[in-house]
């Protein structure tokens, strides 16, 4: 069983709401494709924000997600995509 840790820190562009800081849990996904070896474990988002800035949203994001390896072969690496969703502001 493997178990790997991610955290970073991601800037992702969104369209702004008025104004409204958003919760985090809410805002922040982590999609696995089908038949994909790893499972998702654990997640914490921890100090994670997400803010509006101008016209943008920013994700400050300081997670940690703990994922098992759920295959007969090793993994060699992970690679993960942030992705942003447009929104309708208000």
């Amino acid at each position: 069983m493997w178990i790997v840790p991610v955290a970073g820190l991601v800037l992702a562009p969104l369209w702004a709401q008025s104004g409204q800081a958003l919760e985090p849990a809410s805002s922040i996904r982590f999609n696995l494709p089908d038949g994909s070896p790893l499972a998702v474990v654990s997640t914490d988002l921890g100090d994670s924000r997400v803010q509006p800035r101008g016209g943008a949203m920013v994700l400050d994001l300081h997670a940690t997600l703990t994922a098992r390896n759920n295959g007969p072969q090793n993994v060699r690496g992970v690679t993960w995509v942030v992705l942003a969703q447009e929104m309708t502001p208000g």
